[in-house]
């Protein structure tokens, strides 16, 4: 049991959470459930590794939509995926590893 405490008092160092003395073994455990299972409103949405973001705007394009396929598609692919993969992973492939690459499709506008 004791290994189970010791446990119990690195997840809440890990998260931060406050332990009053009074709180009970079963408390304490539904605290850091509550903490790991919370969605955490505030926090950033980016990794602090990522310094710059390249944006890369391609004019005039209409999005292509690859939609899975029986027969043409396999087990373990995205039901749906947006993009052209060439160009996106030519720009994934010689970035700076510091550096996230996000894609603005614009589509032609008609007069």
């Amino acid at each position: 049991m004791g290994k189970r405490r010791s446990l119990l008092s690195d997840w809440e160092r890990v998260l931060a959470l406050s332990v009053d003395d009074s709180m009970t073994l079963q408390q304490r455990r539904q605290q850091v459930l509550a903490k790991i299972n919370a969605t955490h409103a505030g926090d950033r949405i980016w990794t602090p590794e990522i310094i710059c973001v390249w944006i890369v705007t391609i004019d005039d394009a209409q999005v292509p939509v690859y939609r899975f396929r029986a027969g043409s598609s396999v087990a373990g692919e995205r039901l749906i995926t947006f993009g052209q993969n060439l160009i996106e992973n030519l720009f994934q492939d010689l970035k700076p590893a510091h550096t996230q690459v996000v894609f603005n499709y614009k589509e032609k506008t008609t007069p």
